[in-house]
């Protein structure tokens, strides 16, 4: 794991947001929520993990579906200057 991917990843397990796993696909940093489940029939676990978004060192979390970094609050239009609210990102997080 980089440095800078896994120094991120400590400072949200700080904050007391668990399970959050980094799978590098291609050596890119991709944030997964993980967690497990237990079926009754083959009394096995099954992991579930629900993709949140891709992880740059400079531009920080990439929600899912966008080209932009997560941020909160808001930012206006060029044409009208009218404030429009940004997608919250899958759990809150802010990597």
């Amino acid at each position: 794991m980089e440095g800078w991917a896994e120094e991120r990843l400590a400072k949200q397990r700080e904050t007391g947001k668990k399970c959050l796993e980094i799978k590098y696909i291609q050596g890119k940093p991709y944030v997964y929520y993980s967690t497990s489940t237990y079926n009754r029939e083959t009394k096995k676990t099954k992991k579930i993990s629900e993709y949140i978004g891709r992880l740059t060192p400079d531009r920080g979390l990439l929600v899912k579906g966008s080209t932009r970094p997560s941020q909160e609050g808001t930012t206006t239009t060029t044409t009208t200057n009218t404030p429009i609210p940004r997608p919250r990102s899958a759990h809150d997080l802010t990597l």
